[in-house]
């Protein structure tokens, strides 16, 4: 499976379908507030980052991620640092053949 089609989590701050459309919406971000940009808080909150990691989780694509739901329905994803590092190179690489 291609990164770039991985769906994203449902909620996300920049309401994006894949993970291709979460990066070009990363883009244009910066390029429309150029030295605004905030890479602390790009679609407004932090933590953005966590979002495409738990994208890559869920997908199932990353493996030695735990899953926990809880008791209002949210799930989230953890991993340790390895598994993100990992996760790193595969959004990078996504980066790349975007």
């Amino acid at each position: 499976m291609n990164i770039l089609d991985v769906k994203m989590i449902e909620e996300n701050d920049a309401e994006a379908e894949r993970i291709r459309d979460y990066l070009k919406k990363l883009l244009c971000s910066l390029w429309i507030q150029g030295e605004s940009f905030s890479a602390k808080r790009p679609f407004g909150n932090s933590g953005w980052q966590i979002e495409l990691y738990q994208s890559l989780a869920a997908s199932g694509l990353v493996k030695n991620c735990k899953k926990t739901v809880y008791d209002d329905g949210i799930i989230e994803y953890y991993y340790d640092s390895e598994t993100e590092s990992l996760m790193d190179d595969l959004i990078i690489e996504a980066i790349y053949n975007l």
